[in-house]
């Protein structure tokens, strides 16, 4: 089982392994709990296992959009 976490301006997407701490890796931001989830990709498994965690970012801000 997984936790997923999206940051307050939701705007990053972080899963860890259910019970673990956000790592300090992506501690700076501020994270709020979404859901647990009992199977993620085969990718993103991958990670998690590796790393510890998966993030990334969800969606691209203005200025990237450019």
């Amino acid at each position: 089982m997984f936790d997923v976490y999206l940051s307050r301006r939701r705007d990053q997407l972080l899963v860890v392994t259910k019970g673990d701490r956000i790592p300090t890796a992506v501690d700076g931001l501020r994270w709020q709990k979404r859901r647990a989830a009992l199977s993620v990709s085969a990718e993103i498994r991958a990670m998690v296992e590796k790393d510890g965690f998966y993030a990334r970012k969800l969606k691209r801000s203005k200025t990237e959009q450019e």
